[in-house]
């Protein structure tokens, strides 16, 4: 049986998640919990970042249709 591995950044090497007192565990845990919620919300943002420029792009296509279909007519 292949054991999981945590790599502890205090000791700069990987450890054996089995052999881990319970208590270290939970703290593993949160931490992992906590620098997934930054990565989470540093993609949200660039990805509201995205949405905002392409509402814009359709914005300013749409006043150019709307131009060219007053011309047309």
């Amino acid at each position: 049986m292949k054991m999981t591995k945590y790599f502890s950044q205090s000791r700069n090497e990987y450890i054996d998640v089995e052999t881990m007192a319970d208590q270290h565990v939970r703290n593993a845990f949160l931490k992992m919990l906590r620098e997934d919620k930054g990565k989470i919300t540093g993609i949200l943002h660039d990805t509201a970042i995205e949405v905002h420029r392409a509402k814009d792009v359709l914005r300013d296509m749409a006043r150019k249709i709307d131009e060219n279909l007053l011309e047309i007519r």
